[in-house]
Parts: C-alpha cells; structure tokens; sequence
C-alpha cells in the first residue's frame, strides 16, 4: 500500500484516498468525527507516539477511559522447529490489547514487533468508534499516523481489498488460528520459549515485554469484537425495517472471503496412538449446530465424536505425500513433515458464522433457509462452486421481519424461476427446502457421512486422499497472500491436482468449476 503522509498536526491526521491510492490530509472536523480513543485521546491532543515505548506510554497515560488493563500474546510460525535447534525463519509478531477492565472489550488492538524504539518498525493499530459502531484502521508510516479507513470501508470499492482491508477483508479482527490448540501462538497447548529470541534481544531484556498471555485470552477477544463490529454492521444496514446490502451479507455464507485455520489437538511428533482431526475440515459442524439450536427441534443431528486417524499412518501418509514445512528465508529451509499441531488446515471463518447469526436475530434470515443453505454441498464447507452459485438469487435489500419470511419467499421463488436442472445446486436447495422432515433428514445426511469419513480414515489410500484434499484447500488459501502471509504457516505437500472436492460417500474427486474459492 503506497503511503506517503506530511507530519500529524493538533488540527489534522492523513487518510488513505483509494481512488488514487495516495495519502491527503484530514481536516479536524474528520478527525474529530472518528469518535475512538487513538485519535480523539492522543492524536487530536497533540500526542504523537512514534514508537512502540512511546505509544505504550502514551497509552498508560489515558484517564478518559483509563485503560487500565494491557495484554501482549506472541504468534511465530517455526518457533517449535527453532525450539527443537533446527534452522528456520521465525516470523514473530506481538499484538498488544488495551482495555478498560477485563470485563469490557479493548478499545485499542496492536500489531507490531519487538523493537520498542524503532521509529520505522511495524506499528500497525485498530480502535473501536462507539460513535460508529466501526473499527477504525491506522499505521505508523513516514514518520507520522495514517487513517486508513474503518471497518465500512472494507466491504465496498475501491477500499475493498486494500491496504489493511486485504487481511480484515470484512472490516472485523483477524485471528487465523482461533481455536485450540491455536497452533503458532504462544498459549496454553503450545508455549513459545523465550529462548529463540536470544537471551540478549530485547524481548528478553525489556521490561516491556516481560508479561506475555497466553491465545488462549485473545481468542475471546476477537470472537467479542468479531460479534461488536457485525452488530454495528447490520444496525447501520437496517432502515425503515429494511435490510440494505443483503447480498454483501449473505455471501459470508455461501463464499469463502476468509477463513480461520484448525488443526489437530496433537503434536505431529507426539506419542499419542491417534490423532483427532477437526470435525470442520469435513463438515461445517459450528454453523449447523449453532442454526439447529435456532429451529424449533429438539433432535440431535451433529453424530458424536471426533474424527481419528491411526498416528502411524498418518504419518506414512504424509511421507508419501512429501509433505514439508517450508520458511520464507532466502534458503528456503525445509521441515520433512507436518506443522507442529498436525493437519492444519481452513475452516469457515467465525465471522461468517457471526453474520449469519445476526441476520437470524434481525428477521432478515430464517433459521430454515440457513440450514438449506448450509446444506448443500455440505461434505465441502469451504470453497464449494455449489452453494457460491446459489449468491446469483439473492436480492440486493430484503424487509428484515417476520423470522426472515420476506427472504424465504424472494429466494425459493428466484431459485424456483430458473426451473433448475435435476443436479443443480439449486434443485439441491429446493429438494432441502421442500422436505417436511428437515430436521430428521439433515441427521441422515451427517450420520451417513461421518460414518463415510470413518471407514476412510482406517486404511492408508483413504488417508491419502483425505491428505489430498486437504492440500487442495491449503493452495486455495495460499494463493490468497493475504490469508496466508507466510509460507510457513501451513505445511504443503508435492502438489496433487488443484481444485479437489469430497462427495457424501467419501470419494474425494476434481470439482468442475473453481467458483467461490477465495472471492470478495
């Protein structure tokens, strides 16, 4: 992102102008106008932090709001390799939170790295505006801040996709790696030693970062201001009981624009006879769930238990496979095998979730068409050309009321209008829709297929292709850069044939179109 800005002044800030991709200045009614703490508290006051220290300081110095409690978490792809004596970049990152207590959410998120009076090092921050229920974008750069828009700006051109809206594609926080074991981040499953960072490095030496947290306290964090910023999405897109923008929504439900990353809760090296595998990679288990516990139905449809895989074989597998750890130095210093966590791979991005959830609670979306739509093409939960071709029937504004019948009737009569062909993925939707025992028949569906899953998971070759397939959608995301930053993030495998998809039986096969893989 190109970014040249003139020094901050008391009355003025720069802001990105992406028509042009250049910086133009603010006037302090702008500025004014952000309504965060960053710049109403520091900025327009004439406080100019231009480095790690200062701006902590500076931070430590608020009295309206005091924010009194401050949190450092460290992320590093190939700190267990590095642990371990091997030679391997580390990719080290802090993210700093600021926050009035432990019971509100923070007000100032921080990006950066160990060099606290580096005045040219990565200091890149988000604050929350109450004013617009928005997240607001800035970064150190040329000696002074830069605005680079709010969370608003990331779902519309020409900002969609740039500077910092390449990563927080949907104007909300990133954590890639949200769940347990939150594999990369130092925490509770996986703790980063100190000692990789050299016992005469700052980060070993500076009282500023002696007090380090554990994932395990940013994820709740993110899942708070992921669920924050989507409500502040959704009110500003209601009017006169009309919901504006729908298809911006509705496609974080059909269309993979993000997603988090899972992995196994065991070490690829560890002792352990079996290793479990994340029910998401196969099925989109947290938004079924969270959109059956919002139909009227007391029946069970998720099948108990994880999905297991003999250790062994898993990793004859992925030796077969020449699966490696790659890292981003000039050597390109190769790790034979898998990540730490084993079988890391995406997943639906809990924003989605989030957003489908609000539209639910609004009345824009029935918990009933939720569930269709989760539904078809199911065994593929994320990039599936299927359900992302099912984004051309949904109306650009809907009235939000009434538990989402309004969108029930415009969509099903869309859909129904095409007159679609037997193996469309609209005649999968109507065949959902139609069906009087939904519920029972979703149950069906995940049993048949998980038990599927199971038998393929006892022998070497279904293995493989479980492992092919996951490789499949590992490239996906690393064509995406700005999903996966580094090479070392995940672990990559010989090539096999791109674009691989799962049927409900198992069978893992070539998909015919790319449809939905990775779009805004």
């Amino acid at each position: 992102m190109p970014i040249a800005v003139s020094p901050i002044r008391r009355s003025a800030i720069s802001r990105v102008s992406w028509l042009r991709a250049r910086v133009v200045p603010m006037s302090l009614a702008d500025v004014t106008a952000l309504g965060d703490v960053f710049s109403r508290e520091l900025l327009l006051k004439g406080v100019n932090p231009l480095t790690l220290r200062a701006l902590d300081q500076a931070i430590a110095a608020l009295q309206s709001p005091a924010l009194l409690v401050r949190r450092m978490f460290l992320v590093a792809e190939g700190a267990q390799f590095a642990a371990a004596g091997k030679a391997f970049e580390l990719n080290a990152r802090l993210v700093f939170t600021w926050q009035a207590s432990t019971a509100r959410p923070p007000d100032i998120l921080l990006s950066t790295v160990s060099a606290p009076d580096d005045p040219s090092s990565l200091l890149q921050l988000i604050a929350w505006s109450e004013a617009d229920k928005a997240f607001h974008f800035f970064e150190r750069t040329g000696g002074a801040w830069a605005w680079a828009g709010n969370s608003f700006h990331a779902l519309k051109a020409p900002s969609r996709g740039k500077g910092p809206f390449d990563s927080h594609i949907n104007g909300g926080l990133v954590m890639k790696e949200l769940k347990a074991p939150w594999t990369h981040w130092h925490s509770m499953n996986g703790s980063i030693s100190r000692d990789v960072f050299g016992a005469d490095g700052a980060f070993n030496c500076d009282p500023l970062f002696a007090n380090l947290d554990g994932a395990e306290l940013l994820e709740p964090i993110v899942r708070t201001g992921l669920r924050r910023w989507t409500r502040g999405r959704i009110e500003a897109q209601l009017a006169n009981g009309v919901l504006w923008d729908l298809r911006d929504c509705v496609r974080q439900l059909l269309w993979c624009t993000s997603v988090n990353l899972v992995s196994s809760s065991d070490g690829f090296g560890s002792t352990e006879p079996q290793f479990d595998l994340p029910t998401s990679f196969f099925y989109d288990v947290d938004a079924i769930d969270a959109v059956m516990q919002q139909l009227d139905s007391a029946a069970e449809v998720i099948p108990a238990g994880r999905f297991s895989v003999d250790a062994e074989l898993y990793r004859a597998a992925v030796t077969a496979a020449d699966v490696a750890v790659v890292d981003d130095s000039p050597a390109r210093h190769r790790i034979s095998g898998d990540t730490h966590f084993a079988f890391l791979v995406p997943e639906r991005a809990f924003e989605d979730l989030v957003v489908a959830g609000e539209l639910i609670t609004r009345g824009a979306l029935s918990p009933r068409l939720a569930i269709c739509l989760l539904l078809v093409d199911f065994t593929n939960p994320v990039f599936s050309p299927a359900r992302a071709a099912l984004l051309r029937h949904v109306p650009d504004q809907i009235a939000a009321s009434h538990g989402g019948a309004a969108l029930d009737q415009a969509f099903v009569a869309a859909v129904e209008a095409t007159q679609p062909a037997a193996s469309s993925p609209e005649a999968e939707l109507l065949a959902l829709w139609q069906r009087d025992d939904l519920v029972e028949h979703a149950g069906t569906l995940l049993a048949a297929f998980h038990a599927a899953v199971e038998a393929k998971l006892r022998t070497p070759a279904g293995i493989a292709d479980v492992l092919a397939l996951a490789e499949s959608r590992r490239q996906v995301v690393r064509k995406l850069r700005t999903l996966a930053e580094f090479q070392s993030t995940m672990a990559q495998g010989a090539g096999p044939p791109e674009h691989l998809a799962m049927a409900p039986d198992g069978t893992v096969f070539t998909k015919a179109s790319t449809d939905g893989e990775g779009e805004f």
